[in-house]
């Protein structure tokens, strides 16, 4: 709805999925019963294997989208952090899941 409704005035829009980010909120999240946040089983795995995201790698992320995609590309799709397809453009050879250390709980 935003993209019709501010296309016109040529801002861009478009969403972006930064991947569950090792932050207190996930913390949270970590420890919730599966009858209540569904997904914390799923999210513990993650945690367990090392897949969680780290704020500043998040950051690093929405800079590049924001700062250097250019606009036709911006809002031509859903980006995704963990698509490697455009890890090379900003996240270089770094490890996406590289220096998540708690305390994040």
């Amino acid at each position: 709805c935003l993209k019709i409704e501010l296309g016109h005035r040529g801002i861009a829009v478009t969403s972006a999925l930064p991947s569950p980010v090792a932050t207190p909120m996930l913390a949270a999240q970590l420890r919730a019963d599966t009858s209540v946040y569904p997904d914390a089983d799923d999210y513990r795995r993650l945690e367990s294997t090392g897949k969680l995201i780290a704020p500043h790698t998040v950051a690093r992320f929405y800079r590049w989208l924001l700062v250097d995609v250019p606009s036709e590309e911006y809002c031509a799709k859903t980006w995704n952090v963990r698509d490697e397809a455009h890890h090379p453009q900003w996240l270089g050879r770094d490890d996406l899941h590289a220096n998540v250390e708690p305390p994040y709980q």
